[in-house]
């Protein structure tokens, strides 16, 4: 019987450091084919699913952790057949942005002013406030977020609205200006009609 060639590392794993929510990728390299062989983190094998991605490229072996969170930081491990490499996962702090930040916003009274920002992630909570009020749903004020586009809305605004607006993603901000003009006063045009109809007469 013809013995296998021992199996060696050709590139063990190293550790990975990623920010939270970006994706972590382990990899090493064998010299030949395991028979058999597993990832686990810490002593708990892993099992593929949505967020843990195990693929076989040749003699590379990856393990791709989907979108991090500060509980995946830990030992990770990959064994084949009798010999082990293992490195950790270092997870720090999100980097987050803003993709798309605030701009000025111009309406006159009694219209509708919407504000909108894109975040470089999805599903963080953002907070809006007006002249550092923080702002609360209302008749008048909605809130709404889809993925990374967060939109803050006053409907019919008064000139008492003009104020300085400001949007808060964990510890990053940007702010904005809400000026609000006078609204034309109701039935103006037909006023400044007769108006003219008078002025002729006299």
């Amino acid at each position: 019987k013809v013995k296998d060639l021992p199996l060696n590392f050709i590139t063990p794993l190293s550790d990975v450091k990623v920010y939270e929510k970006d994706d972590a990728k382990f990899e090493c390299e064998v010299s030949r084919d395991p028979k058999s062989f597993r990832w686990l983190k810490g002593t708990q094998e892993i099992k593929a699913d949505e967020r843990f991605e195990i693929t076989v490229e040749e003699k590379r072996h990856i393990l791709n952790i989907k979108s991090v969170a500060f509980e995946d930081e830990a030992k990770y491990m990959f064994e084949a057949e009798d010999k082990r490499t293992a490195a950790k996962l270092i997870i720090q702090g999100i980097r987050l942005q803003f993709v798309t930040p605030l701009k000025d916003v111009t309406v006159k009274e009694r219209e509708t002013a919407e504000f909108v920002v894109e975040l470089s992630h999805e599903n963080i909570q953002v907070t809006w406030y007006k002249n550092d009020q923080r702002l609360h749903p209302s008749k008048v004020v909605s809130m709404t977020d889809e993925g990374k586009l967060h939109k803050l809305t006053f409907k019919d605004v008064s000139i008492d609205d003009t104020s300085l607006i400001k949007v808060e993603a964990m510890e990053k901000s940007c702010e904005a200006k809400l000026t609000v003009l006078e609204g034309d006063p109701y039935f103006i045009s037909k006023l400044q009609d007769y108006t003219a109809v008078e002025k002729d007469e006299v």
